[in-house]
């Protein structure tokens, strides 16, 4: 180890000062890997000390359901939501028959996934409408199509769909 100090000086890599903050950062690497390797090898001991009755999610979509996120399956796509009593996804089902569903996304942005056509088994795949939402999409009407969602300082936008048109961008709502 001194050798490689030693060589790091002479060559100018790296100023004295600077050595510290290395191998500080070297001790806690080595720290986190030691931490991480005991917790892999004795899996059974960490559970072990969990109070009699207690419940541990032994899968990962329990797990992530646990803590707000959960998985939806559109098609041949999957979509990660936030989930929970102020999110949910919501289903319109277009005059042509075409169905779209919007989330909330684990990134707090709106997204969408819809048919090509009516009975599509594939979809379009999921697509962010960006934004940013504490609460689930609602849909305020089907013609022209208005979704909305509580934006992060709690106040009401929209995204409108015309046919044949492309989405606004978001606005905030009228009421």
């Amino acid at each position: 180890m001194r050798m490689r100090l030693r060589t790091l000086r002479t060559t100018g890599h790296e100023s004295p000062a600077g050595m510290g903050n290395t191998l500080h950062k070297l001790i806690r690497l080595v720290a986190i890997g030691v931490a991480l390797a005991a917790m892999l090898a004795a899996p059974t001991a960490a559970s072990a000390a969990l109070p009699a009755g207690a419940e541990v999610a032994t899968t990962v979509e329990e797990a992530n359901a646990a803590a707000g996120m959960c998985n939806i399956y559109r098609g041949a796509y999957r979509g990660g939501m936030l989930c929970g009593d102020s999110y949910a996804s919501r289903d319109f089902t277009h005059p042509d028959g075409r169905k779209e569903t919007f989330i909330i996304g684990y990134d707090q942005a709106m997204w969408h996934i819809y048919q090509r056509y009516a009975g599509d088994t594939q979809w379009s795949g999921w697509s962010s409408m960006g934004g940013g939402f504490n609460s689930g999409v609602s849909l305020w009407r089907s013609s022209p199509l208005i979704v909305y969602g509580n934006g992060l300082d709690n106040r009401a936008y929209c995204n409108s769909l015309r046919e044949g048109l492309p989405w606004t961008g978001w606005y905030r709502c009228p009421w």
